[in-house]
């Protein structure tokens, strides 16, 4: 009886040895780095298959462009139990292992991170930035299991942030790849703070020297997340993470499932026109965490980091999402009524100066963000828009729409309520273009998604005037008149240069071209200045233009025109009626 139990004891080991899950183990260190290098080990057991693929994401969500984070490997060795076990490249970003009658696998490699940016990672002998994707490969046939990630800092380096559940000092769990990938990294070391918004804890991690005042900005960005949180009345996390950057110079801001990055130039944070649009940053990307992160198009997760995950409905997840940049900050109390119509209108004068608007549609905008948006070049305003700029305005005029077809009852916070309600029925899948649309109909009336969804598939022009005096706001265009070449400039080397010609004006037609270098108009020479150009326009009347282009000498003949650009205002009308449906739409 007792061999029999023991028998069966040693076979049941046996058999909880051969089916055991796979497991995933990342470790990352940084044994120098003043080299601007990470050094990755990952441990993989339990596996059945007979190859595994070991890739490296070509791009982050958040960010729609090929990046090729492989450019950044180096050093990839492989072991199992002691004995090397080589791999092969079958294409960009995938090392491919033979693992038959392998137990384990263990990858070692090591990443170059010297690129300052929300969406790439940085390290230097002070800090490290960890964007997950370009740093940590993932196993294709296990991306869906849970792991670890142990991190080791140097012995100076005293703080560490990651939005990830912490099981042991210096080790985090994550569900699977996805999990790790949206979650970055900060350590180092540097300011923090906490704050509590539904009872959920917000950490706020700023790094790097700078001005910042961090009671004040503290209180300001929970009263943003507050009045984000109120929109959707359930926050989606057990904790969050505000990863805040300070830079040189520049900006930007990327969002995660359970935190985000931003930067802030270091010594603006007294500059109250700087600050403010910060904190509308923070508000973007604190938005992110409903409309994108789970309110999203089908296209944008579970994602493929290897290729483009298209669709043209980032003008929901981003244009959306930069129209409540402004109106939080309204409602937070950090603009005047006047003061965020003004925003407004600069927003829609922005587009209806631009002349891609009548070439390329918000669609289009939206699913070529990959070869246009993140790859601008000196034609760009000519021929693309901005699924950002357009989508901002378009959410504007769906708002009021909203607000004046149920007399004041609902506004677009319903749209997002709705849509949120959907995700937590499916979360596994986004939204097609046909449920949007639908959602628009059930929240403000019969018509509304086939309306939006002409002006998001087409290049008409909204009616501004018409869709915001029903709402209670009087939208005016008397237009800016501007006699021009039609041409921008920059001073390079003490030379005026020619950056950029606008479709159909004077220059296009005169044949001026991007990077001529501007010498002389009717024979005066001109200086660094392009007004001093402006001043010797007269409209009709041609002008000998004389360039430098490519180091030779040429005379062009050019007529100034007369154009008027756009100048909307926006002011609320004073009729009793329309102040519910004005107090819907701007508080």
């Amino acid at each position: 009886m007792r061999r029999t139990l023991l028998s069966l004891l040693f076979t049941s080991l046996s058999t909880m040895e051969i089916f055991a899950a796979p497991e995933l183990r990342y470790r990352v260190s940084f044994p120098e780095p003043h080299t601007h290098y990470a050094e990755v080990t990952l441990e993989i057991s339990g596996f059945k298959e007979q190859v595994l693929d070991v890739r490296m994401p070509s791009w982050t969500p958040g960010s729609y462009l090929l990046r090729e984070f492989a450019k950044s490997v180096e050093q990839v060795y492989a072991e199992s139990e002691g004995k090397k076990v080589s791999y092969r490249r079958t294409d960009k970003n995938t090392w491919q292992f033979p693992v038959k009658g392998l137990k384990s696998l263990t990858v070692r490699y090591k990443v170059y991170a010297f690129e300052w940016s929300v969406r790439t990672s940085f390290i230097d002998a002070d800090m490290a930035f960890l964007h997950q994707t370009s740093v940590f490969m993932m196993v294709e046939q296990l991306k869906h299991i849970p792991g670890t990630l142990e991190v080791l800092l140097p012995s100076a380096w005293k703080q560490m942030n990651v939005a990830l559940p912490q099981t042991a000092s210096g080790v985090f769990s994550f569900a699977h790849y996805d999990d790790l990938a949206d979650a970055p990294l900060i350590a180092g070391n540097y300011e923090t703070a906490d704050f509590k918004v539904q009872g959920v804890l917000h950490t706020v991690a700023v790094v790097g020297q700078g001005n910042q005042d961090m009671d004040v900005f503290v209180r300001d960005l929970k009263a943003i997340c507050d009045t984000t949180t109120g929109i959707f009345g359930q926050h989606p996390c057990k904790n969050y993470l505000f990863i805040v950057l300070n830079t040189e110079a520049g900006g930007g801001g990327l969002e995660h499932a359970n935190s985000c990055t931003v930067m802030m130039p270091r010594w603006q944070w007294n500059n109250p026109t700087r600050y403010k649009q910060f904190l509308g940053l923070c508000g973007h990307e604190f938005l992110h965490l409903w409309n994108v992160k789970r309110i999203r198009p089908e296209a944008l997760g579970p994602f493929d980091y290897s290729r483009e995950n298209h669709t043209d409905m980032l003008w929901v997840a981003e244009g959306i999402t930069s129209y409540y940049d402004e109106l939080i900050l309204r409602r937070a109390g950090y603009y005047t009524r006047e003061a965020y119509l003004e925003k407004v209108a600069a927003a829609i004068n922005d587009l209806e100066q631009r002349p891609g608007r009548l070439y390329q549609t918000l669609a289009e905008s939206s699913h070529d963000a990959w070869i246009r948006e993140y790859r601008p070049n000196e034609n760009s305003k000519n021929t693309t828009i901005s699924y950002y700029g357009k989508g901002q305005v378009l959410a504007f005029l769906l708002d009021a729409s909203i607000v004046s077809r149920t007399s004041g009852a609902r506004n677009l916070d319903d749209v997002m309520k709705a849509l949120w309600q959907q995700f937590l029925k499916r979360p596994e899948r986004g939204f097609s273009n046909d449920e949007f649309y639908a959602t628009l109909d059930a929240i403000g009336g019969a018509g509304l998604g086939a309306e939006f969804r002409r002006l998001v598939e087409s290049t008409e022009t909204p009616d501004y005037a018409g869709i915001l005096a029903k709402a209670g706001i009087t939208a005016q265009n008397p237009g800016k008149p501007e006699i021009t070449l039609g041409i921008s400039t920059a001073i390079e080397n003490g030379r005026l240069m020619v950056k950029y010609v606008e479709r159909d004006l004077p220059a296009w037609k005169g044949g001026l071209s991007v990077n001529d270098e501007l010498v002389a108009v009717d024979g005066r020479r001109i200086g660094s200045n392009l007004e001093e150009v402006n001043r010797l326009l007269i409209s009709g009347t041609p002008v000998q233009v004389l360039v430098s282009r490519a180091g030779l000498m040429r005379t062009l003949t050019i007529t100034p025109e007369e154009v008027k650009r756009a100048a909307w205002t926006l002011e609320t009308q004073s009729d009793r009626a329309m102040q519910r449906m004005l107090q819907m739409l701007l508080d």
